[in-house]
This record gives structure tokens, C-alpha cells and sequence, in this order.
């Protein structure tokens, strides 16, 4: 009786202490990676360079596997992908921008810190990003989200409305 208590006592300190392996996934894609291009206050858009995956390369790859104590050599097939950068242009009034904590940044303060040659995020869901993919980023990050549910990919836009002020011009 007493070693069945303590059987019962230690598995449920070593439940409180070691969780399950139970991850909740994130609510949405991560975002990716893309470089300004050039930002136009006139037409109010912004164009940058999003590097896409355009087709499927499958190679093979010799692989050994013990099989009744003799390693026997097999091909098993490994697929990567080719990637091309493809530009977009973007309205502004299209897009929120966010910060890496999820919060709103200003048109102003937004037109001030994007620059060409810069590296930002592009979220694909309009809700914006899981905290999850946002612990990643930098403190300093710059995410445009989308206003609407986009379409499969980016696509061109008409110009939008001026942010609220473009510094230097």
C-alpha cells in the first residue's frame, strides 16, 4: 500500500514539473522576408523584392541502410526548391505597419524608417503576425500587414492614399 502511494506521489510530481510535450501552433504563417525597393511618396507605393519558390527540384541521394546485418545502399529522393526574386509594388494605403510587438507604427514614422536596401516582413494574414514569429524578430523590426484578406500572391496596385507626411520631401 505504502509503495503504491509513493508510486502515485511521485508520478504526480513528475507530471507538475515536466509538462507535456503539447505545443499550441501559431494562428498564422510567419511572415516573410522582403527588401525595399523603392518607396514612391507620389504614387504612394512601395516596391520590394520577394524571393519566391518557382519550381521543384528532385534529386536523388545514396543513402545506406542495415538490412540483415549487410548495409545496402539506396536512392531516396530529396526535393528542394528553386528560388527567384520577384518585385511587387504595393499601395500603401493597402497596408498596416506594425512593429515587432504587434503594435501600430505612424505613416509618418513608417516613411521615415523604411528605406531602400532595407529588410522587412511581409505578413500574409490580415489579423497579422503570432507572437510566436514575432519573438524572432528584431525590436527594431518593420511589418506591413495587409488590409484585406490578399489574394494568392502580391499583385500590382493602384496608388493609394498619401501617408500622413513624407519626411524630406
Amino acid at each position: 500500500m505504502k509503495q503504491a502511494f509513493v508510486a502515485a506521489v511521485l508520478m504526480c510530481g513528475l507530471a507538475a514539473c515536466c509538462p507535456a510535450d503539447v505545443v499550441t501552433p501559431p494562428n498564422s504563417p510567419p511572415p516573410q522576408m522582403v527588401v525595399v525597393q523603392r518607396l514612391d511618396p507620389h504614387k504612394h507605393t512601395i516596391r520590394f523584392v520577394q524571393w519566391e519558390a518557382t519550381r521543384a527540384i528532385v534529386t536523388t541521394v545514396r543513402h545506406y541502410q542495415k538490412k540483415e546485418g549487410a548495409e545496402v545502399p539506396e536512392n531516396v529522393p530529396v526535393t528542394t526548391k528553386q528560388l527567384t526574386p520577384h518585385e511587387h509594388e504595393l499601395a500603401w494605403k493597402s497596408l498596416r505597419v506594425l512593429d515587432a510587438q504587434g503594435k501600430p507604427i505612424e505613416n509618418a514614422e513608417a516613411w521615415r524608417r523604411l528605406r531602400p536596401g532595407e529588410v522587412i516582413f511581409l505578413a500574409a494574414d490580415p489579423s497579422g503576425v503570432d507572437p510566436v514569429w514575432r519573438k524572432a524578430l528584431a525590436h527594431n523590426s518593420i511589418i506591413l500587414v495587409p488590409r484585406d484578406r490578399p489574394s494568392s500572391r502580391p499583385a500590382e496596385s493602384p496608388a493609394g492614399s498619401p501617408p500622413a507626411a513624407v519626411p524630406g520631401k
